[in-house]
Order: C-alpha cells, then structure tokens, then sequence
C-alpha cells in the first residue's frame, strides 16, 4: 500500500510540473531541464558502454590469474590467496564502478 502511495504521489508531482510549462517563467526552466535530462542520459549510456568495454578487456586481461587462483585453492588448499577484482566481467565491472568514485582496494590488482 506504501509503495502504490508513493508512485501515485510522483505521477501527481509529474502530472503538476506538466501544468507548469504555460507559466511565463516556469514554462522556459521546464523545458531547459528537459533537455537537459535528454543529455544527461545520453551521457550515462555512453559512460555506461566505455565502462563495459574497459571491464571486457580487464576481464580477458586477468582471467588466467582468476582460474590460476581458483586451481590453487582447490587443489593445494591455499585458501589465503586474494581473489581478483578483474577475473571476472561481473567483478570488473563493480571494481571499475566503484574505482570511478575512488573507493577501490589496490591490492586486489596485485599478482602474486
């Protein structure tokens, strides 16, 4: 019930901003953020598709080291090994995320 009132009150915030664009001032903002949003978004894909690119060739890039590490740990019991944040695509992409923010931890990337 809480969650239908909430996206009722956002289309009803939505439906109000629509009845804004005949203001003299507010009509001009509105349709400026628009656009603005349009760009906003276009960026965020592009970022988005260079993000995925970059964690594809991380991810061939370490995958020798990510299955070396998992033969390691299954075959000689050495479980104190570091996983690698690049092993994997999923991983890859979750370290280059977070790395855009700099919360990354380095020694992740280091072999050993």
């Amino acid at each position: 019930a809480d969650a239908l009132f909430s996206i009722f009150t956002i289309v009803v915030f939505i439906r109000a901003l629509s009845l804004f664009i005949y203001n003299r001032f507010l009509g001009m903002l509105l349709i400026s953020i628009g656009r603005m949003a349009v760009d906003i978004m276009k960026f965020v894909v592009l970022d988005g598709l260079i993000l995925f690119a970059f964690a594809l060739g991380l991810s061939q890039l370490y995958w020798f080291y990510g299955t070396m590490h998992q033969y390691l740990c299954s075959n000689y019991s050495q479980s104190n090994l570091q996983a690698l944040s690049c092993s994997k695509l999923l991983n890859s992409l979750q370290s280059l995320f977070w790395a855009g923010f700099g919360i990354v931890d380095l020694s992740t990337l280091e072999l050993k």
